[in-house]
């Protein structure tokens, strides 16, 4: 965890050190991490399943278990993808580690997302902390610190270009900016 520190407070430092860890200790954590990634993700979107007290709770277990499957096999693909194009573009790295990194590189993000649900606590929900604006600005600052993370991250590792870099995490891009120009029709319409 200590190269997980170092990219995000340390980009150029952190990339280093991990080019000099093993790739399948680096692999193994990129599991761990999307691994809790999927639950924390699951754990913060709706049900599927209706809270009526007749309904097992093994179908909402078995729903939280999907969501955590479908989380690990997004972020499988997405890397497989982003591992592709960097190989295209004359790079060299392995899919280990870019898995690895893209992993890493989601931890801001997710902390992003449990601060989230803190601020959703019934005791913080009216405070200050928890208007649209300071999750909003949470948000911003936690997607430029991936984004940062990932930029410098790629550029390390697979020897290339800033220029390469940024081409290398369109897919992540795209639908970032899509997620925010969606969040501000919604925010402009329902004012």
């Amino acid at each position: 965890m200590k190269t997980l520190i170092l990219l995000i407070l340390s980009p150029n430092n952190g990339a280093i050190n991990f080019q000099n860890r093993f790739r399948d200790d680096l692999y193994k954590e990129g599991i761990f991490l999307a691994f809790l990634y999927g639950i924390i993700y699951s754990f913060n979107s709706e049900s599927v399943v209706p809270d009526d007290k007749t309904l097992l709770i093994y179908f909402k277990l078995f729903e939280k278990i999907i969501q955590v499957c479908l989380w690990l096999l997004i972020s499988t693909t997405l890397s497989f993808v982003i591992y592709k194009l960097g190989l295209f573009l004359k790079g060299n790295s392995y899919y280990k580690e870019t898995f690895a990194l893209l992993m890493y590189s989601y931890f801001p993000i997710f902390c992003y997302v449990f601060i989230l649900n803190l601020l959703n606590h019934p005791h913080l929900y009216n405070s200050e902390f928890s208007t649209y604006y300071f999750k909003t600005l949470l948000f911003i600052i936690s997607w430029f610190i991936s984004l940062r993370t990932l930029l410098i991250g790629f550029k390390e590792i697979y020897n290339i270009s800033l220029k390469k870099a940024i081409i290398v995490i369109l897919p992540i891009l795209i639908p970032f900016f899509s997620l925010i120009v969606f969040q501000l029709y919604l925010r402009n319409f329902y004012l």
